[in-house]
């Protein structure tokens, strides 16, 4: 909205790398504090019920299969426009819907401190890191500076609602990811414009 329509065709080079880190590393991650693992168990055990975990499975699996049907040249089917665009404003519904039903506004109260000290590492500490590679990778050379103005603002992004998904699933502390979430989503009011008048600084 800020940059235009070439600065969101860069979202997706960025999506893909964060998508990839969600389904090969954080889900993962996430399952191996769960109930599914006993204290005793190995870590080839554990290797093996997340290779398991269709949760894990299916977006790893799918990531895979786009990039070797990209590779290879194989063009992409004319229907698949039409199935995006049903599925593509369908799933924001579903997940906000799923969330909806799980929030606990009380949470922050519980978890005001720890969701803070979430605030700090996601909303300065990331983008501080983020930004400082782009820099160092000669982002602010290149486009008139839009990949860093990408980079920037999707760095500064609060916590997902993908983040309640593995903790609904793994049967983990809703109550804080729901907190994180909250607090997080809340201070948009102050990042938005905050944002705004970086980009336009650059």
């Amino acid at each position: 909205m800020f940059l235009g329509e070439a600065a969101f065709a860069l979202v997706g080079l960025y999506k893909l790398f964060e998508e990839l880190m969600y389904f090969a590393f954080a889900l993962p991650l996430a399952k191996s504090f769960s109930l599914d693992y006993g204290a005793n168990d190995s870590l080839g055990s554990r290797f093996k019920k997340v290779l398991a975990d269709p949760f894990v499975l299916v977006p790893l699996s799918g990531l895979a299969v786009g990039l070797i049907l990209n590779l290879t040249g194989v063009p992409r089917p004319e229907f698949y426009s039409r199935v995006n665009s049903i599925f593509i404003p369908a799933i924001p519904v579903l997940l906000l819907l799923s969330i909806g039903l799980a929030m606990r506004f009380g949470s922050v109260r519980k978890y005001f401190w720890k969701s803070a000290a979430i605030v700090l590492i996601r909303q300065i500490m990331v983008p501080a890191a983020v930004v400082g590679i782009a820099l160092a990778l000669g982002f602010g050379t290149i486009a008139d500076r839009l990949p860093l103005k990408v980079v920037l603002i999707l760095s500064c992004m609060p916590v997902a609602f993908i983040a309640m998904v593995p903790t609904t699933i793994y049967d983990l502390d809703v109550e804080l990811a729901n907190s994180n979430w909250l607090l997080t989503n809340s201070l948009l009011v102050v990042l938005v414009p905050a944002l705004y008048f970086l980009v336009q600084r650059i």
